[in-house]
């Protein structure tokens, strides 16, 4: 897919923002309504939202679930179980709870990105 530079200079072209968030390689704003000022902050803002990682969301999800693979590897298996099968588990543990934490993440700033175009879309029609 083709890297595009988005240039928005009507207030309905924002929503481009959304729908094309992975081909968008830059956003320029040229719309009356903004201050400059307030206009590079927008611009920055949206080139910080437009590409969510997740990656805080799964270090925390990583982190919370530690203790839970401790706790598993430690009590959840009888004493005479191979030591990879409580080893194997913790780790799906942890792995399966950093790759959850992430997908969160990522839906949590496609969500933000929605919520910030739409703020902005209200403020510059009124």
């Amino acid at each position: 897919m083709a890297q595009v530079d988005l240039h928005i200079t009507q207030p309905h072209q924002l929503w481009e923002v959304v729908r094309q968030t992975n081909r968008i390689r830059r956003i320029k704003l040229d719309l009356p309504h903004l201050p400059a000022e307030q206009r590079a902050l927008t611009e920055h803002r949206l080139a910080q939202l437009i590409r969510p990682c997740g990656c805080t969301e799964g270090a925390i999800a990583m982190l919370i679930s530690i203790p839970v693979a401790l706790t598993l590897f430690h009590w959840g298996w009888p004493p005479d179980a191979a030591l990879g099968v409580p080893l194997s588990s913790a780790l799906a543990v942890v792995v399966g709870a950093s790759l959850i934490g992430k997908a969160i993440g990522i839906f949590r700033g496609k969500r933000a990105l929605h919520s910030y175009v739409q703020r902005l879309f209200t403020e510059i029609q009124t």
